[in-house]
C-alpha cells in the first residue's frame, strides 16, 4: 500500500460537473480522521473549517490533483493533507505532526510506505539588503530550520522521501539559485527532493529557482529532477473544474506521485534501508531508468520526469486493463501488548503553619500484558486504547510493578489459552523470545523487537477510560503472531 502526504491545504469537499468527489477517500463530511493538522492551524479561529482550502487561489488544491486528481500521477495513493497556518510559519510543526501520523500508521498497516510533498517553504519575510533568500548556512542557523532538519531527519529514518518544489524566483536578481528552506538544506547526507519546472518540450522555466548554485566548494546545484511545470492541467478549489497553472509547485507533486506509484514495485535497490533508502529512490530517479534529458539546455540541464501519457492514452489502458488476480488468502494476526498505569497516591500535607494545606502525590505503577487480535482486514486497530479493541486483556496475570518496565520491557513469559476468531490458541513463552502460538500441534511462529523501540509509537489513553481522576494509562505492542 502507497501512502501519500501533503503538507497544505486542500479543499475537500468540492464537486465536480459531474457530481463526483475531486479527491476520493473524504466523502464522509463528519469525519476529519485522515486530515492532519498544526497546532497553530486549530487554534486560529475556532470556526475555521479543516476541509476548506486555506491557501491562496486554491494553490493546495491544485497540488493536490497532480497526484491524485484526473491528471494525477498516483490516483490509487491515499492523500493525507497537512492543514498548516496561512503564511507557514508552522511548517517545522507540519512536518512533526507528519511523523507522529506515519508512525501511527506504520504500527497498522502491513508494508506501509510513504511520500511527503511540499510545494511551499520559507524566505525572508523583510528583505535583507534587497534580497529575500537564504544562504545554505544562514538556514542551517535559523530555530525553524532547526527543527524542520530534526523531523525530516525522523522521516528519513522511516525510508520517506521529502519531495520540495524548488522555487519560482529566478527571474529575479540574484535568485536563480535555490534559496528558501528547507530546500536550500540538501546536501548527500539530507537528501531531499527539490523538483525544478519545465515546458512540456524539456526546457528549463524560466522562473525555475536552481539553475545556479550557492556559493559552496562543490559547487551544488542542489536541484535534482525537473517535471513539467508550464501551462499544466489542475482541479480549481470551488468546482473541481479544469483550469491552467504554472509553477515548480506542480511539478513538485508529479514527481512524488511517480515516485508513490513505483513504491508498489520497488524499483529501486529494496536492500537499502533508512535514509540510504531515500538516498537510492532519490539516485533512482534521475537514472535512466526513470527520466531522461529531454532537450539541451543551455544553462543547465537536469533530467526530467514524463511520461508523455495524454487521456486517450490513460483510457486505453483502462479499458483493456487484465483480469483482477485471484484474491490471497486472508491474514490473521494476533498480538500481545504492554499496558503500564500510573496512579497518584496523594495526601493533604501542611508544610507550614501559616500556609493552607497542600496536596503530595507520589505515584503506583502497574505494568501488565494484554493480548489482542487485529480485525477481519488483518488491520492494526486505530488506537490500542479504543474500547473497539479485541481485548484479551489478563487481569491476574504478569502484573509487576517495575516503573521502567514500559521502556524496557521483557517478554511476556507465561502461558495463555485464547478464544482467537472462533477457535482456541494457545500462546506460550519462555520469557527469552517473542514466543509462539499453538493450535493443537501447529505452531506459529511469533516476532518482536524489545531494543529498537519508537517511543513516539506509545499511546497514551485517556483518564476517562479508567473513571479514577488522575489515573493515566499508556500501551505499546510488543509481539506479532501472523499465519
Amino acid at each position: 500500500m502507497t501512502y501519500l502526504t501533503y503538507v497544505g491545504d486542500i479543499a475537500l469537499t468540492r464537486l465536480q460537473e459531474t457530481d463526483e468527489k475531486v479527491f476520493p477517500g473524504f466523502d464522509n463530511e463528519q469525519d476529519n480522521s485522515g486530515i492532519v493538522e498544526t497546532r497553530a492551524f486549530t487554534n486560529q479561529n475556532a470556526a475555521h473549517n479543516i476541509r476548506y482550502d486555506h491557501s491562496p487561489k486554491g494553490h493546495g488544491t491544485k497540488v493536490a490533483s497532480k497526484i491524485v486528481g484526473q491528471w494525477g500521477t498516483a490516483k490509487g495513493a491515499t492523500l493525507v493533507p497537512v492543514q498548516v497556518k496561512p503564511g507557514g510559519d508552522d511548517i517545522d510543526n507540519g512536518f512533526e505532526r507528519i511523523f507522529a501520523d506515519v508512525s501511527r500508521r506504520r504500527k497498522k498497516i502491513p508494508g506501509f510506505q510513504a511520500v511527503v510533498v511540499m510545494s511551499s517553504g520559507t524566505e525572508r519575510a523583510v528583505a535583507d539588503n534587497g534580497h529575500k533568500g537564504y544562504t545554505r548556512e544562514e538556514a542551517e542557523n535559523d530555530y525553524r530550520a532547526k527543527r524542520q532538519i530534526l523531523w525530516i531527519k525522523q522521516l528519513f529514518s522511516y525510508g520517506v522521501p521529502v519531495v520540495l518544489a524548488s522555487g519560482n524566483e529566478a527571474e529575479t536578481e540574484g535568485r536563480k539559485v535555490i534559496d528558501n528552506f528547507p530546500q536550500v538544506l540538501e546536501t548527500d547526507d539530507f537528501p531531499i527532493i527539490n523538483v525544478g519546472a519545465a515546458t512540456l518540450a524539456g526546457k528549463a522555466a524560466p522562473f525555475s529557482q536552481g539553475l545556479g548554485t550557492q556559493p559552496d566548494p562543490e559547487k551544488r546545484t542542489q536541484l535534482t529532477i525537473y517535471g513539467v511545470g508550464v501551462d499544466v492541467d489542475v482541479h480549481d478549489q470551488y468546482d473541481g473544474a479544469a483550469t491552467q497553472d504554472s509553477g515548480t509547485s506542480f511539478a513538485a507533486p508529479a514527481v512524488a506521485g511517480i515516485i508513490a506509484t513505483h513504491m508498489n514495485y520497488e524499483s529501486w535497490d529494496q536492500s537499502k534501508q533508512g535514509p540510504d533508502r531515500v538516498k537510492e529512490i532519490k539516485r533512482w530517479i534521475t537514472t535512466p531508468e526513470s527520466s531522461w534529458e529531454r532537450a539541451k539546455d543551455p544553462d543547465k540541464q537536469v533530467n526530467m520526469i514524463w511520461n508523455g501519457a495524454d487521456k486517450a492514452a490513460h483510457g486505453s489502458v483502462s479499458n483493456n486493463q487484465s483480469p483482477s488476480p485471484s484474491p490471497q488468502p486472508q491474514k490473521r494476526t494476533f498480538a500481545v501488548g504492554l499496558e503500564q498505569t500510573k496512579t497518584p497516591e496523594c495526601s493533604s500535607v501542611i508544610s507550614n503553619p501559616d500556609w493552607p494545606p497542600h496536596d503530595s502525590c507520589d505515584f503506583k505503577y502497574e505494568n501488565r500484558y494484554f493480548f489482542y487480535r487485529l480485525d477481519d482486514n488483518n488491520q492494526e486497530p486505530d488506537s490500542l486504547c479504543t474500547s473497539l479493541l479485541n481485548d484479551f486483556h489478563q487481569d491476574d496475570q504478569g502484573v509487576t510493578t517495575d516503573e521502567n518496565l514500559f521502556e524496557h520491557p521483557t517478554w511476556p513469559a507465561g502461558e495463555w489459552t485464547l478464544n482467537l476468531f472462533g477457535e482456541e490458541y494457545v500462546y506460550r513463552n519462555d520469557g527469552q523470545s517473542p514466543g509462539a502460538l499453538f493450535k493443537g500441534e501447529q505452531q506459529i511462529g511469533c516476532t518482536g523487537d524489545l531494543e529498537n523501540h519508537d517511543p513516539l509509537s506509545d499511546e497514551l489513553c485517556e483518564n476517562s477510560l479508567t473513571k479514577e481522576d488522575g489515573r493515566k494509562r499508556k500501551r505499546r505492542r510488543l509481539v506479532g503472531c501472523t499465519w
